[in-house]
This record gives structure tokens, sequence and C-alpha cells, in this order.
């Protein structure tokens, strides 16, 4: 190769050195999308569901746990 590198085994890429080649990659699209801004919205919001859906979880497992100790005082109470 003219830079002295094997093509396939010649390291990574040291990327564009113009200043148009930098432009050009500057606005190229993304390829994955993990870091744009409707997937960072959308992590956070599932995040936000999350955390309020834990949350009713506890509730309702606190309530519940209440009703069973109500319930075994009144059995108690009836002899049962």
């Amino acid at each position: 190769m003219p830079n002295g590198r094997c093509r396939m085994h010649g390291g990574a890429s040291t990327g564009p050195r113009t200043p148009e080649g930098r432009e050009r990659a500057r606005k190229a699209p993304l390829t994955h999308g993990r870091r744009s801004a409707a997937h960072i919205a959308m992590k956070q919001k599932m995040r936000t569901n999350y955390l309020a859906l834990r949350d009713m979880v506890k509730a309702a497992n606190a309530e519940w746990r209440e009703t069973q100790r109500l319930h075994q005082r009144m059995l108690r109470r009836l002899g049962r």
C-alpha cells in the first residue's frame, strides 16, 4: 500500500484529514443511533415508567401484607 500499511492489517482508520472530509463525516448519517436525541429521550421515559411501576408494586405489596396481617388477627380473635 502507498502508506506503508497492509490494507487488511494496517490498524485503525486515522479519520478524515481535509476540512472537506471532516465536514462530510460530520454530516454523514448515524449508523446505529444509540446516542441520538430520540433514543436518549426514550430511555429517560422508560426509566421514569419503570420507577413509577416499581413504586406501585411496592405499595401493592405493602397493602397486601397489611391485609394479611389483619386477616390473621381476625382469625385469632375468632379462635380458628
